[in-house]
């Protein structure tokens, strides 16, 4: 998913649970518009993400990975701003039903996405996306 600095979601993609984060991170971008700042996790740490990200005129806002030999710079400062993923996720939940997720229904998965199309078509500023999940 990625948000703009409100925690307002921007692009949502549903992928493969066995499927690394940072192989859907290409087509998240690319279906968002270029932003000034993009930040992420480290499982988002790969030099194609990072190159294609300044191709397009987007900061990288990344940690670094533990085992990474040449280090990138890194803003921690605008790094704390990354909690406006987790809040969308918290907005999100508002929309299901009252049962645990384990007892979801078509119909309850479709009330969840009703209420993120919602969410999505709203219009908003794109000072600067973010990438990421729980």
């Amino acid at each position: 998913m990625l948000t703009d600095e409100a925690g307002r979601p921007r692009v949502l993609q549903l992928s493969p649970g066995q499927a690394s984060d940072i192989v859907a991170a290409h087509d998240l971008i690319v279906a968002s518009r270029p932003s000034l700042r993009l930040l992420a996790d480290r499982a988002y740490d790969g030099d194609a993400l990072r190159r294609m990200l300044k191709e397009r005129g987007t900061t990288p806002v990344i940690p670094n990975k533990i085992n990474r030999v040449n280090r990138h710079p890194f803003d921690a400062v605008t790094y704390r701003l990354s909690n406006a993923v987790e809040r969308a996720f918290c907005r999100l939940k508002d929309f299901r039903a009252d049962p645990p997720s384990f007892e979801w229904t078509p119909m309850l998965a479709f009330r969840s996405w009703r209420g993120v199309s919602d969410e999505c078509s709203r219009p908003g500023v794109s000072g600067f996306v973010q990438a990421g999940g729980c």
